[in-house]
């Protein structure tokens, strides 16, 4: 440091300027760098905070010389209140600093503030007073970061706003801005971000911090968030980011515990600069139990009552630690400590309290009602005391606590009254000030006990939320603002419609069918029909959702039937949305495109763009299942031309997706990839759940078809940790049987499959969901059978088949795995007419033809396993009309798997037993194309109707090949499996392997026994 002062202030590196700045501020002070007997109390407290945290602190030093090297790097760092977060994060931003770097900081508060505060905190330390062209940041850029930081905007008036963009578009566009300004920063030296207490920060703040930890993978930026584990279960939507930054690894993490007692000794030694007794440690520990912001405040709490002093260059207490009275709690010390201010400045403190945790001197000076110079005096005397400290990010008249408990005391030193009285003041000031910060305004209102102001800027604040897809916040306002609404109020109808859709947004669909039950009792309470036909349309929209048919044919049908009461055209439009879905739910296509189209003309001609957007997004998903992808693809662009238009993420993202499906049945399997990925990212975004699963299914059907096997299980460990989350028993059951077959029956680790489906029933039943049970049961099932357990399977489909279809004609899928395990035990008759049964109710009038594909299928299988020779001509028949319509559904485009595998090898099958050897071997060569390139779970079969083939052509050395092949494969399952009942059902029981392991015994080939 002497050496440096030496030197010209030009002449210093970069990081000898960081040294020289930092070493006035205490946080340097564990350097050693200034002798211990020159420092204050406070000055030797600080030094002594890192005592103990030498590991945490080796750790973000590694993770910031990779961030130097251009290897951005996230850090999650948490810990109860006073443990040492904020003291660990500032040596952090010390150790960037000295080595060349740039660290910014932004807070967030348990008061709460505007959407996005923390990243605005950094914006305006960043922009404040700069010319934005030195970081050669676009206009665009520039105009979006003034919108996070508007008090600025004076100081940037060349730059013009940014056109209006609805509140999603908006957020997509701000959040690219801030990965553009990160990584504009990080240009000239490596950045460091950090987040602190990001736990209470708003749901907006959050998705940019996951945003930025996403998207700045690959710059040297460093990214940290400080959390509070014990407050992540009020803290909902930090605990879902965090579920989301597990599940991408985006982050490191360091856990603080609390200082044991040999480390709280070392702590005590620092700050006194002198072995303490043991009695007094044990004091100190007892009372603290380890925690340092404790451990430090009773310290302070003892030296200022004077019952601790330093004296004649050695400190004292009394003999006896009863009379050194510690205080019995932290509240207590911190409340004691500041009764020894002036009475100005404890009244100011307690004043700024109310405030929050941050507080700024204009309000602060409204709400004491006193003269400036006093109230900066009183200021003062408070970061003399090192109980607030100017918040440099935001500028000299903006101040924080310096931790959150010290405002937490202070507001219960406040009587009832007297508390009421300073919340008032708080929210008429903040009204004066900030007119249009709903969320404080609500909170201080409410605590005034206004409820009238606290209902208006709650719901302000609510619609807000919601219009931004701040989904957590948008409820808990919608829900405060419903807990005083009365119960016959026309308005709580508005609220709980609001609050519904956020509930299905989040696809959380218990509350959702609350609030459509009381919407339905309000509307019916208040005679008002307007009112019954919306809440009948959302209920029977819910009921689609949730797969009770019964009751959206009762909502739908009786929100038909009163509508037409009504000269509203719109609810009339929405009727025939409703009515189209009873009839999509049966297969009759076309009735849905006829009621559709009916609706679709309603709302062109009331020119209600955002409902044609709508509709038409319906109609490409029906066009594409008549067989029409063109027509489908026309419906669909348009509709995201409109939704673009009004700048609608929600339909914009299923625009995207029903574009995608579009180009996935013309086969153009690039654009379709792409926008799904879209699609993806907008219902991530905007936490739509439901839709997120479906794009996350989707996308992992791509890459099986890439042959992309870890890409293809991290999209379906995506849908699954989504599926759990919003609870849904239909959904739940096509994750775990994807999953669990292409993550265990692809790599024959067959007991680990059924150990993983057991392990899901479990944790199943702890949600006490018997819809959720059944479906993981049923999932277990299906994966049973794939291995040859069809007894068992078929127990257990019988046992609950009844409970998770709810209608007999939604029966197709279950009772065709029924069919199949009844196939397997060889009652084939059986299987023919369980199949039949449950798809005749819908064979008059379903055009879907993946079903129409499975159904044919099926009763050619059948017949051909039944070894009716007379029946084989009819059955070659069916099959072959059913691989055309697996060529135009999508589940041959997207995933080639069970269904149109299995109908190429019957086919192939039929065809050798018909004496069509040359046919047989196209259906064979196709069916092992498709198992070279993609990923394919059962491959053995076909790898053997292929040997099958090519013998019956005369190229047996080739037959031989493919045939080893196939034994190969399922001596190498049975091989792993240990359980003998599990190797019996898939060496013996499964009729496929045994056939293969008894060609494979009779032929010439070298005999291994698996």
């Amino acid at each position: 440091g002497e050496n440096l002062l030496e030197k010209d202030p030009d002449d210093r590196p970069a990081s000898a300027s960081a040294v020289l700045k930092t070493l006035n501020d205490p946080i340097f002070l564990d350097t050693g760098a200034i002798p211990a007997r020159d420092l204050t109390l406070l000055d030797r407290i600080v030094r002594g905070r890192m005592v103990g945290r030498k590991p945490e602190l080796d750790q973000a030093r590694k993770l910031w010389k990779d961030t130097t090297l251009g290897s951005g790097q996230s850090l999650l760092i948490s810990g109860e209140p006073g443990i040492g977060k904020t003291r660990l994060v500032k040596e952090i931003i010390t150790h960037a600093e000295v080595s060349g770097g740039q660290a910014y900081i932004g807070e967030s508060y348990a008061e709460g503030g505007v959407p996005y505060d923390a990243f605005a905190q950094i914006v305006h330390n960043v922009l404040d007073g700069k010319d934005h062209r030195v970081l050669d940041l676009p206009d665009v850029v520039v105009a979006d970061l003034l919108d996070l930081a508007p008090e600025l905007k004076p100081y940037y008036p060349d730059i013009e706003p940014n056109p209006p963009l609805d509140p999603e578009a908006h957020q997509r566009r701000l959040f690219e801005s801030m990965v553009t300004f990160c990584t504009k920063l990080s240009a000239d030296s490596p950045l460091l971000i950090v987040i602190d207490d990001a736990h209470w920060s708003d749901s907006g703040t959050l998705h940019m911090l996951r945003h930025l930890m996403r998207r700045t993978r690959g710059h040297p930026v460093m990214i940290i968030a400080t959390y509070r584990e014990v407050e992540l279960d009020e803290a909902l939507p930090f605990h879902e980011v965090m579920l989301d930054l597990n599940r991408e690894r985006l982050g490191s993490r360091i856990k603080l515990s609390r200082l044991e007692r040999e480390q709280t000794r070392k702590l005590l030694n620092v700050i006194f600069d002198d072995d303490v007794t043991p009695d007094f440690l044990e004091g100190i520990y007892n009372e603290t139990e380890g925690n340092p912001f404790f451990i430090e405040e009773i310290c302070k709490a003892l030296v200022e009552s004077g019952k601790l002093y330093y004296e004649d260059g050695e400190w004292h207490r009394p003999d006896d630690m009863h009379d050194l009275e510690i205080p019995q709690g932290v509240k207590v010390a911190i409340q004691y400590r500041v009764s020894k201010l002036p009475k100005s400045s404890k009244d100011a403190m307690v004043a700024a309290a109310v405030i929050g945790r941050e507080f700024d001197f204009p309000t602060l000076l409204k709400v004491i009602e006193g003269d400036e110079e006093s109230l900066i005096t009183a200021i003062e005397d408070a970061v003399k005391a090192q109980l607030i400290e100017e918040l440099r990010n935001k500028g000299p008249e903006y101040f924080s606590f310096s931790h959150a408990l010290i405002p937490a005391a202070l507001r219960e030193t406040l009587g009832g009254l007297r508390r009421i009285r300073y919340h008032r003041r708080v929210a008429e000031a903040i009204q004066e000030l900030r007119p249009e910060d709903y969320e404080l305004l609500a909170y201080h209102y409410s605590e005034a006990g206004d409820e009238e102001r606290a209902l208006e800027f709650t719901i302000k604040a609510a619609d807000r939320a919601k219009l931004s897809y701040a989904n957590q916040e948008a409820i808990r306002f919608y829900t405060e603002a419903l807990a005083v609404v009365p119960k016959d109020s026309p308005q709580r109808f508005e609220l709980l419609a609001n609050r519904e859709t956020v509930y299905g947004t989040l696809a959380d669909r218990e509350p959702q069918g609350d609030d459509l039950k009381e919407m339905l009792s309000l509307a019916e309470l208040l005679a008002d029909d307007h009112l019954l036909v919306r809440a009948l349309i959302d209920y029977a929209n819910y009921s689609f959702q949730v797969d009770r048919l019964d009751q959206q044919r009762i909502y739908a049908e009786r929100a038909f039937e009163l509508v037409q009461t009504l000269s509203d055209s719109l609810l009339v439009a929405k009727a025939y949305m409703e009515l189209g879905n009873i009839f999509d739910s049966k297969g009759d296509v076309s009735r849905v495109f006829e009621l559709k189209s009916r609706a679709k003309e309603i709302l062109q001609k009331l020119e209600l763009s955002d409902q044609t957007a709508r509709v038409r997004v319906d109609l490409a998903s029906i066009l594409g299942v008549l067989g029409k992808p063109k027509a489908a693809l026309k419906e669909a662009q348009e509709a995201l031309r409109i939704s673009r238009e009004l700048r609608h993420s929600y339909w914009e993202a299923r625009s995207l997706y029903a574009i995608a499906f579009s180009y996935l049945r013309l086969s153009k399997f690039d654009q379709a990839r792409q926008h799904l990925q879209q699609a993806n990212q907008l219902f991530r975004k905007i936490e739509h759940r439901q839709y997120e699963f479906y794009s996350y299914l989707a996308l992992s059907g791509f890459e099986r078809r890439l042959g992309n096997l870890d890409k293809n299980l991290e999209y379906l460990r995506n849908s699954l940790d989504i599926v759990w989350h919003i609870g849904e028993p239909t959904a739940l059951s096509a994750g775990l049987q994807k999953y669990a077959i292409y993550r265990y029956l692809y790599s024959g680790d067959l007991e680990d499959g059924i150990n993983f489906l057991t392990e899901q029933i479990a944790v199943a039943k702890t949600s006490e969901s018997p819809g959720l049970e059944n479906m993981a049961r049923f999932a277990l099932a299906v994966f049973q059978s794939y291995i040859g357990m069809y007894q068992t399977a078929y127990d257990t489909m019988e046992s609950v088949i009844e409970k998770i279809t709810g209608l007999e004609e939604m029966a197709w899928v279950p009772a065709m795995r029924l069919g199949y395990c009844l196939i397997g035990l060889g009652h084939f008759q059986q299987s023919r007419t369980l199949m039949l049964a449950a798809f005749e109710p819908n064979m008059m009038v379903t055009e879907v033809k993946n079903d129409i594909a499975d159904m044919l299928t099926h009763l050619a299988l059948v017949d051909f396993l039944a070894g009716d020779n007379a029946k084989y001509p009819a059955a070659l028949k069916q099959v072959l009309e059913a691989i055309p319509n697996y060529h135009s559904s999508l589940g041959v485009v997207l995933n080639r798997g069970w269904g149109y595998c299995t109908a190429l090898n019957v086919a192939a099958r039929l065809q050798l037993a018909l004496g069509q050897e040359k046919k047989a071997l196209e259906h064979s060569t196709k069916l092992v194309e498709i198992v070279e390139n993609e990923i394919i779970a059962l491959i053995a079969p076909h790898y053997f109707t292929h040997s099958l083939a090519l013998h019956a052509n005369d190229q047996s050395e080739q037959a031989d090949s493919y045939l080893q092949r196939a034994y190969d494969r399922v001596a190498s399952v049975g091989n792993k499996i240990k359980d003998p009942a599990i190797k019996t059902a898939w060496l013996e029981t499964n009729r496929q392997n045994a056939e293969i392991l008894t060609a494979y015994q009779t032929s010439d080939l070298p005999k291994i026994s698996p």
